[in-house]
């Protein structure tokens, strides 16, 4: 941020990695994306709500799970 295109690729070489363009993920959160869009925090959610309904299935009856469905 605030370096420029030669002076970064410089620096990549020299420590031996890669840059990376925000925003970019890191455990799953968005890093560098603006926090109070609605858009930013729609994937977390529904990746939580995902795992949250796959877990709530182990624990449902059939009949449960059909009216769930409904």
């Amino acid at each position: 941020m605030g370096v420029s295109d030669n002076r970064m690729s410089r620096i990549e070489s020299i420590l031996n990695c890669q840059g990376m363009q925000l925003p970019f993920k890191y455990l799953g959160i968005p890093v560098g994306a603006n926090f109070n869009r609605v858009e930013t925090w729609e994937l977390v959610l529904d990746n939580i709500a995902g795992k949250l309904t796959s877990r709530k299935h182990n624990f449902l009856s059939f009949g449960g799970r059909i009216c769930l469905i409904k």
